[in-house]
């Protein structure tokens, strides 16, 4: 409902600008066949904005609309731009961190969410069920955001990522970018590692106690194993069965820089696990990776990848045609009673397409 108020509002004040007068005629006469033939140039690959100016317009104004609402497809998309100036302004980034919290399994997800239970004692049997954990973060999405924001990722980030005068698990941070992507997909995983209690430094014999923990932690969260998701892109484009995520990696005996084309090559004794921090592994107590971004010939490459990574958008090009193109339709078809001017047509046809994408 927010979202919804405020895509209103924006649609309202770009509307009333005088440069939008000239878009609202095109906006208002663009048909959903015109839409229907980008559509089919984009699956055909052959889709320029050049040439298709009248679509571009109404895409523009769409994401100048969305791109004010948080947690909108195009919202997400202007986090590029952010990101960008950061690289900018700060330099090339050092490190691309990636953690994975099971909050169907974390035990403060099912407290948040109403489940009664002690949480100095947390035992697998005082939890529900692997089904019942799912279909509980399912019904609490506020529960599951109060877990993952306010305790989850400020408290690494402040505590192990900011630390104190002196930095944190990774050295001092002079700027970060974080974003939040939200998987759909539940992955009934029956590990309770978040479950555990976190070794204090305090303890008697505490390296070893630490050490043996990490150990189970990486057994249990940070060895691949292939899934269907892997596949996913050599199945559309009918290729050879590779893991897009490259595994299994080369094991490599000794770190070494190739003095041709300047590539570093890290040590590697495994060949299905991430790499991981072992003080984030331990506090975070779920699937990590993460990455040192050297400096080489390829780091510009590596940024785009990342920067495409972080701020990717839930709702494809494709899709995103093929909805405009019903909503068009709906459009002509269902008169409105309203008030009949052109820039207040565009402005609802504008507001109806950004809604049905942003849902």
């Amino acid at each position: 409902m927010m979202q919804r108020r405020e895509a209103c509002l924006q649609a309202r004040l770009l509307t009333s600008k005088p440069f939008f007068t000239e878009d609202a005629q095109t906006i208002d006469t663009i048909t959903s066949d015109e839409i229907q033939k980008v559509l089919a140039q984009a699956v055909e690959g052959s889709y320029s904005s050049n040439y298709n100016s009248r679509t571009n317009t109404l895409l523009k104004n769409i994401k100048s609309i969305g791109g004010h609402v948080m947690g909108s497809v195009h919202q997400q998309s202007s986090l590029r731009t952010l990101i960008h100036a950061l690289i900018f302004n700060q330099g090339l980034f050092s490190i691309f961190l990636t953690i994975n919290p099971a909050d169907t399994h974390h035990p403060l997800t099912m407290h948040f969410a109403g489940i009664d239970f002690d949480l100095d004692n947390v035992l697998p049997e005082h939890l529900p069920s692997t089904y019942e954990r799912a279909e509980i973060v399912a019904s609490h999405p506020v529960a599951t955001a109060t877990f993952f924001h306010h305790f989850f990722i400020s408290s690494i980030l402040a505590t192990l990522i900011e630390g104190g005068p002196g930095g944190g698990v990774l050295g001092k941070i002079k700027a970060y970018f974080v974003t939040v992507e939200k998987s759909y997909d539940i992955n009934p995983r029956a590990d309770l590692a978040a479950c555990r209690l976190t070794p204090k430094p305090s303890t008697l014999n505490f390296d070893t106690i630490f050490q043996q923990d990490i150990i189970e932690l990486v057994e249990q969260n940070n060895i691949h194993k292939h899934t269907n998701t892997c596949y996913k892109h050599a199945k559309l484009r009918g290729s050879a069965q590779k893991c897009r995520m490259r595994m299994p990696r080369k094991i490599i005996v000794k770190s070494e820089i190739d003095s041709v084309t300047g590539t570093i090559s890290m040590k590697r004794n495994h060949e299905w696990i991430n790499n991981f921090n072992e003080w984030i592994m331990s506090a975070c107590r779920s699937n990590m990776d993460i990455k040192f971004v050297w400096s080489s010939s390829d780091a510009k490459a590596l940024a785009y990848y990342v920067t495409d990574y972080v701020t990717k958008p839930s709702l494809s090009f494709h899709d995103s045609l093929a909805l405009m193109v019903k909503v068009t339709k709906d459009f002509d078809k269902k008169p409105s009673n309203l008030p009949d001017n052109i820039h207040g047509r565009s402005r609802r046809l504008l507001l109806k397409m950004h809604n049905t994408l942003a849902s």
